[in-house]
């Protein structure tokens, strides 16, 4: 049963693992989220500006052009930590699985301890009782 245990720490630190690794995966795609949302926001802004200045009409579309490639970047950026959160997501589900199958064995050990210490008080007793049960029909 201590091997058990041991088992059950190295899969508890492994979870333990896996879920900053998780934490840390949605961090990054909910930051990048953010990011794609300020940079349509900013080409929103870019472009209502350019209907009040004639001069930014011309150089919008420069900027259209790079911000459009950033805005590509951006979203490859977010499905590839899509990508990473669903692996790391299903590492976690993996690694808890592995920690409840020890979680499970220790408990059937216990059960199986249990279930024997049980019947050795149990003929123990039958034991005694069998002396008592001799010794009165003994003369």
């Amino acid at each position: 049963m201590r091997a058990f245990r041991s088992l059950l720490r190295i899969a508890k630190s492994e979870t333990d693992t896996r879920s900053r690794v998780l934490v840390e995966a949605q961090s990054t795609l909910a930051a990048l989220i953010k990011a794609l949302e300020d940079h349509d926001v900013a080409v929103a802004a870019e472009r209502k500006a350019t209907q009040t200045n004639t001069d930014a009409v011309f150089a919008y579309g420069a900027y259209f052009k790079r911000a459009e490639k950033q805005r590509e970047a951006l979203i490859l950026r977010r499905n590839t930590a899509e990508l990473n959160v669903n692996e790391a997501r299903a590492r976690l589900t993996e690694a808890l699985t592995e920690q409840r199958k020890f979680e499970r064995l220790i408990e059937l050990a216990e059960e199986r301890a249990k279930a024997l210490a049980e019947a050795r008080e149990r003929a123990q007793l039958d034991e005694a009782a069998t002396l008592r049960h001799a010794r009165r029909s003994t003369p």
